[in-house]
């Protein structure tokens, strides 16, 4: 299904799919909108239906595969990283222990975060 979607799309830069979710990051709404004449030309070609339910249009910023995306960038969603908002710090009794939480990483890997803790023995 991804090999299929991606020949579909393949000559449209500002489209990126994903499985059967597709994302169109047009620069301005002019070239939006003939990105989306192209997008949905190229799907009817391939006898491809978009339900209009599942669609959403004209959004400066929106949730896509557990990020949000908008003009500023790509960021994780707040409520995927609250949790480490409210992570309890390290009593006293562990300060020799050196914690580190690295991401976003890429999905590739199967990780979004990843945390480290080294204590002072193994640095």
């Amino acid at each position: 299904m991804q090999r299929y979607m991606d020949s579909i799309i393949r000559d449209i830069p500002s489209c990126y799919a994903y499985v059967d979710d597709l994302l169109i990051a047009s620069v301005d709404q002019e070239s939006h909108k003939s990105d989306l004449d192209l997008v949905f030309s190229k799907l009817s070609e391939h006898g491809i239906v978009v339900n209009p339910q599942k669609c959403v249009f004209d959004q400066s910023e929106l949730k896509f595969l557990g990020f949000l995306i908008s003009s500023k960038g790509i960021s994780p969603l707040p409520e995927k990283v609250q949790f480490l908002k409210e992570f309890p710090l390290p009593s006293a009794r562990f300060s020799h222990v050196h914690i580190d939480v690295v991401g976003p990483l890429s999905p590739v890997r199967g990780m979004t975060y990843l945390l480290t803790c080294v204590d002072r023995f193994t640095r």
